[in-house]
């Protein structure tokens, strides 16, 4: 039941001050009395079998398990006695919550109507206040308005009083009885009943996995703001797949344990797979990035020493030419000849050069801006190098005067930036007229998806997983009922609470 709204600082009170579920505390009762009755009748047909009963059970494995039957039945049945006493202590602490809910609800509306005979009182006029010192005395009509405005307002004050002191004694019966259902409970937990070390190392690590999926989703939703805000950091990456590994890790035990449904499970599995799915895709990219520059590189040398192989024969036969030419003893018109074919010849050094220039251009774009390799993020020997990496990408991204600034990177944010980069220096060779193969589509449209699902995945989970603080127990039936439901679902019965 959420909190009744109302002016409950008419009775001292910030708040609503009972804040109670009926229906899950008679859930609750339901609950805790089928589970002694489930217990006790399993109790009883062990002590029965440990008496000698053969209806239930005979033959030579039953005599060897009878002391031990007797033994466990004794124990179920101090074990039924704890849930008996729940069930007794609810039973009896239910009637409190729905008076104190009703005396609650019946003090505000005396509080409320007090307040209002309160305004109503003040209201009223008074001959008596504001009256000169030499007006004639006051009449019997105005001196009975006097004493009924007197009388009006105490009768507010007085109804105000017993509001707040009629909630105030609701509060007080229903703490002593929270506080006998607490000693109900508490006493039937003295039985002689231990658990084993076994047990509590058990339980130990149940509660050590419910804290530490909690605190990877809270550092998963920081990681994530994180790369929202500054997307691309290496650092950021790596602790994103650490912190996917242990959560699915902890899902896993979890669920081995009846504590989590296997569809969790299975989220936390697309989410390593996932993961896998991107490095393997970037790895692939980078190949590809590293057979192009490869392929750029044996061409440049090929072509290189076929330009300067060219260079020279032609200079060799410019120079003869030229030689021919300032040979006095020939004809001016054949010296022009000769002048035309040097010229000719210094064109296509010329363009040679320009080839030269365009590929070595392409070459310089390859290694200093979009052909550069930057460690991958799940490269631990070079993290250093990721750390400087990230630092720069934070400057380029967020420090407008910082040389190389591009601004806010939506493809790293989309985990497409590498594509990107791919496809830049796929261009700049491109231009430079050297043919390279095209990547497959289906890695950008693969690897946006995968970032995007990501995203949904996050949002989602925030929005439909209670974090388990407080009253944030439970937020969508239908989806906890679908966890519940699927194969493999809690194992675990637990109390609704």
């Amino acid at each position: 039941m959420p909190e009744r709204p109302g002016e409950w600082n008419l009775l001292n009170r910030h708040r609503d001050p009972v804040v109670a579920d009926v229906e899950q505390i008679e859930q609750l009762t339901v609950y805790y009395r089928d589970m002694a009755k489930d217990i006790e009748d399993q109790a009883t047909v062990l002590r029965r079998i440990g008496e000698g009963d053969e209806s239930q059970f005979k033959g030579e494995s039953a005599d060897r398990v009878r002391e031990k039957s007797k033994q466990v039945g004794e124990q179920l049945t101090k074990m039924s006695g704890r849930y008996t006493a729940v069930r007794d202590a609810l039973t009896e602490y239910l009637p409190a919550l729905q008076v104190a809910l009703a005396e609650s609800a019946a003090a505000l509306a005396d509080a409320t109507a007090a307040n209002g005979a309160m305004a109503a009182a003040t209201g009223m006029s008074d001959p008596r206040v504001g009256r000169p010192s030499d007006a004639p005395p006051l009449t019997t009509e105005e001196e009975a308005a006097g004493r009924a405005k007197d009388g009006a307002l105490s009768d507010a004050k007085g109804s105000s009083t017993a509001a707040v002191a009629r909630l105030e004694n609701a509060l007080t019966e229903l703490d002593a009885r929270g506080r006998r259902a607490s000693e109900t409970i508490r006493g039937a937990w003295n039985d002689g009943l231990k658990d084993s070390w076994q047990d509590r190392v058990k339980e130990n690590f149940r509660k050590f996995l419910k804290i530490l999926v909690k605190i990877l989703t809270w550092i998963g939703v920081a990681l994530a703001l994180l790369a929202f805000f500054i997307p691309g950091l290496g650092l950021a990456a790596l602790a994103g797949a650490i912190v996917t590994g242990l959560a699915f890790a902890a899902t896993a035990a979890q669920a081995a344990l009846g504590d989590a449904s296997f569809i969790d499970v299975i989220i936390a599995g697309v989410g390593v797979l996932l993961l896998g799915v991107g490095a393997l895709l970037t790895k692939l990219v980078n190949v590809r990035k590293i057979a192009m520059a490869s392929n750029h590189m044996s061409n440049r040398i090929a072509v290189g020493q076929r330009l300067t192989q060219e260079t020279a024969d032609i200079t060799r036969r410019m120079n003869k030419v030229a030689a021919a030419a300032r040979n006095p003893r020939i004809m001016p018109s054949d010296r022009a000849a000769l002048r035309a074919r040097t010229a000719r010849f210094q064109s296509k050094l010329d363009d040679m050069a320009l080839s030269r220039a365009n590929m070595d251009k392409a070459y310089n774009d390859m290694r200093t801006t979009v052909g550069k390799l930057d460690p991958n993020w799940w490269n631990l020997k070079r993290v250093g190098e990721t750390a400087r990496n990230d630092v720069k990408g934070f400057k380029e991204q967020w420090v407008p005067s910082h040389p190389g600034y591009t601004n806010y990177r939506r493809d790293k944010l989309l985990g497409v930036d590498n594509v990107n980069g791919y496809k830049a220096y796929q261009d700049a060779l491109r231009q430079a007229g050297i043919a390279t193969r095209d990547l497959s589509p289906a890695i950008r449209h693969i690897n946006g998806g995968r970032t995007v699902y990501g995203w949904a995945g996050m949002a989602f989970a925030l929005g439909a997983n209670p974090t388990g603080l407080g009253t944030d127990i439970a937020r969508w039936d239908a989806w906890e009922n679908v966890k519940k439901d699927f194969p493999g679902g809690n194992a675990r019965e637990e109390a609704p609470l």
